[in-house]
């Protein structure tokens, strides 16, 4: 690809070139800082190293914003799943002490206290959970946001183009090979409390009258919720030094994005305002893209491209979430199909056609908090089975540098349009 054409724009090998060396460079430099879960030492010190990059590559206005994150929220909240499952059979295993009467109310209780908690604790796994969010402990999480302002428009016309990413890391488990861990625990997880429920319902309907009775309705549920109770906690760990970092190159080919647009101001047109942001506590349910789009509602007429994760060279667009009915932006999934094209780059598109495609959304995307607020996104991402080798090359990193760049191109047109 010697040189790529969008109408004004001419993205030539040297510009791609030198995204690369830049991307290569600072993505090493990011990988140095292990452990950068939400609200950890490491992921302010990544912050702090964004905001200084950005200051030696642009001459743009820089800051990182402190806000208040949720490090359980998310996929954390699944060792809350556990001891809630430890809790109620506990309960269950009580409801054997005791006469028939009171040991179905104990039953009973268990089984209540176990749906409920379900129920609320994979709201929060989901990024809900409403006020019983604000139960969960805090910590002080940073977003990096950098802007170019107009050269010369009045605040209220002015049009903006964010770019953006995060730079936290996801958390992990010390299972050696996570992929197998992810599969069993998504058969044994819903097996287990399948069996849970049904032994609480068979125990207040029959009784524990015989021995052979009593028998299966404790080793069955025992061995059952233990398995259930160890995926749970193992699936994820809190632990920095199981923590999954892998925002490198997609926080790199954002930033080296946002500054070939900076400092070739002849690109920009006078009225657009350019602003770049990396979010901390991304993988605790998108707490940062949210805080975000809360404190910036000057914002709200804003076109964003987001880059998630980028784990391999099977680059994809988001057409929606489609776990929680969220729809993305048509117009910055066009901008992103139309680069694609141009490149004649292979692209993958999630349509909502199988249950593979909801799967695909179960953490999120970083766009979801900006579509919520009816203002148009979509995350470009390469975030595939675990079980793949992943392998993002230098010429994988000029191709999403070039789709990103290009896609923002579109999003110029389509705004002056």
């Amino acid at each position: 690809m010697d040189e790529l054409k969008t109408n004004n724009l001419v993205l030539s090998s040297d510009d791609i070139d030198d995204a690369c060396d830049f991307v290569e460079d600072f993505s090493d430099k990011l990988g140095d800082l292990k452990g950068r879960l939400t609200g950890t030492a490491e992921e302010t010190a990544t912050a702090r190293l964004i905001r200084d990059r950005l200051h030696m590559e642009t001459s743009a206005k820089v800051r990182l914003e402190a806000y208040k994150a949720r490090p359980m929220a998310g996929r954390g909240s699944l060792t809350l799943l556990g001891c809630w499952f430890a809790i109620c059979l506990v309960l269950y295993f009580l409801s054997f002490v005791w006469h028939r009467a009171t040991g179905i109310v104990l039953t009973l209780v268990a089984l209540v206290l176990f749906i409920a908690g379900c129920v609320a604790i994979l709201l929060l796994f989901l990024g809900g959970g409403g006020k019983l969010k604000g139960l969960l402990p805090k910590k002080v999480s940073y977003n990096v946001v950098s802007e170019r302002a107009p050269s010369v428009c009045e605040r209220s016309k002015e049009r903006t183009i964010i770019i953006c990413s995060n730079h936290d890391a996801a958390l992990g488990n010390a299972i050696f090979d996570f992929a197998k861990l992810r599969s069993f625990a998504m058969v044994m997880a819903p097996i287990s409390v399948l069996i849970f429920i049904v032994c609480c319902i068979v125990k207040m309907a029959v009784g524990t009258s015989s021995v052979g009775v009593i028998t299966v309705l404790t080793i069955v549920p025992f061995l059952s919720s233990v398995a259930g109770i160890a995926v749970f906690f193992t699936h994820f760990s809190l632990s920095k030094k199981h923590a999954r970092d892998r925002g490198g190159v997609a926080t790199s080919v954002a930033l080296a994005t946002y500054a070939y647009f900076v400092e070739n101001p002849d690109l920009l047109p006078d009225d657009v305002r350019m602003v770049f942001a990396s979010f901390g506590g991304e993988n605790s349910a998108h707490g940062g893209s949210r805080a975000f789009v809360k404190n910036h509602a000057e914002f709200n007429n804003a076109r964003v491209l987001c880059i998630g994760d980028i784990l391999d060279n099977n680059f994809g667009v988001t057409r929606g979430d489609y776990l929680r009915g969220i729809n993305h932006s048509d117009l910055v999934v066009d901008a992103v199909i139309n680069s694609a094209k141009e490149q004649g780059l292979h692209l993958e598109i999630n349509e909502n056609n199988s249950v593979k495609d909801k799967v695909a959304c179960l953490h999120g995307f970083i766009s979801n908090a900006f579509a919520q607020f009816n203002i148009p996104s979509a995350t470009i991402t390469a975030k595939h089975d675990d079980a793949v080798e992943r392998v993002v090359r230098r010429e994988d990193v000029g191709r999403l540098f070039a789709l990103s760049v290009t896609a923002v191109a579109h999003l110029l047109e389509e705004e002056i349009s």
